[in-house]
């Protein structure tokens, strides 16, 4: 296990690393952001720090479901003897702006439903 956490700093690997960073200072950030609500409005009340775990349940298996899709899409493409994503990415360019349009509002509403599924899942 400290050879994969250690695997994450090596140089190179820059993306990991700050994704890793950038989760990190999150999770550190949260009874700094609790504090600053109560001393705003003393009235609200404590956030229990086990709704912080469930969510970040739920972001990792949303990741996760990203990834695997990911990986599936890929496999597909291949098994069905397609372009690679970077050339339908190209492709996506060359239609109209309507299409476009409708195309990203499509993926955008499939990526919402899935993070939507995922938190519901978790709660």
């Amino acid at each position: 296990m400290g050879g994969l956490l250690l695997s994450v700093f090596r140089k190179g690997n820059y993306e990991l690393t700050r994704r890793v960073l950038v989760f990190t200072t999150l999770v550190l950030l949260w009874p700094l952001v609790q504090r600053m609500v109560l001393a705003f409005d003393v009235r609200s009340g404590y956030v229990d720090p086990g709704i912080v775990v469930l969510i970040v349940i739920s972001m990792l298996c949303f990741l996760m479901v990203i990834g695997m899709s990911l990986w599936l899409l890929k496999g597909f493409l291949i098994y069905l003897g397609l372009p690679s994503p970077g050339v339908l990415a190209l492709k996506i360019k060359e239609m109209d702006v309507w299409v476009q349009l409708s195309f990203y509002l499509a993926c955008f509403a499939l990526l919402l439903f899935a993070g939507v599924g995922c938190l519901a899942a978790v709660l």
